[in-house]
């Protein structure tokens, strides 16, 4: 017998290795993907959206304004500026884009125009009720006048 001839019931008559079962490799790749970080991470940044997206969609459901009209009431919560892009301005209280925070001097209108936010401004109030005005990150807080007894 040759050296070709002997390797060769050798290697016949040897054990074949243990068969890996089917679905073990493809378990392991799924495994591999479910716990990817970058997976994870992703899944954790959406949380946040999902919620917003979720809480936006039920007050739009809920809201006795029309669908665009609440888009409007939410985006004044923002602020002045942005409800002034979106056209509203002097909102009254119990009105589309009504908002406490943005109304600054308690008068139950929101966000006013023209002449008494000019007066604001260079601190010539027209009814004198105004002491102090503060701004802080772009958003104006009027100081009433401390009443003296």
């Amino acid at each position: 017998m040759s050296d070709h001839d002997a390797l060769k019931s050798a290697f016949r008559s040897a054990e074949k290795p243990p068969r890996v079962l089917a679905g073990a490799g493809r378990a392991d790749r799924t495994r591999a993907v479910a716990l990817s970080p970058m997976r994870n991470l992703f899944r954790v940044l959406m949380i946040p959206i999902v919620t917003l997206s979720v809480t936006v969609g039920i007050y739009v459901q809920i809201s006795p304004y029309e669908r665009q009209e609440t888009l409007m009431h939410l985006a004044a919560m923002a602020g002045c500026d942005t409800a002034l892009k979106f056209g509203l301005s002097d909102m009254h209280e119990g009105e589309l884009g009504f908002h406490a925070r943005n109304d600054t001097d308690g008068n139950g209108i929101a966000c006013e125009s023209g002449d008494r936010v000019a007066a604001l401004e260079t601190g010539a109030a027209p009814t004198g009720d105004v002491v102090e005005i503060r701004q802080s990150s772009g958003a104006k807080f009027v100081k009433p006048p401390q009443i003296e007894n």
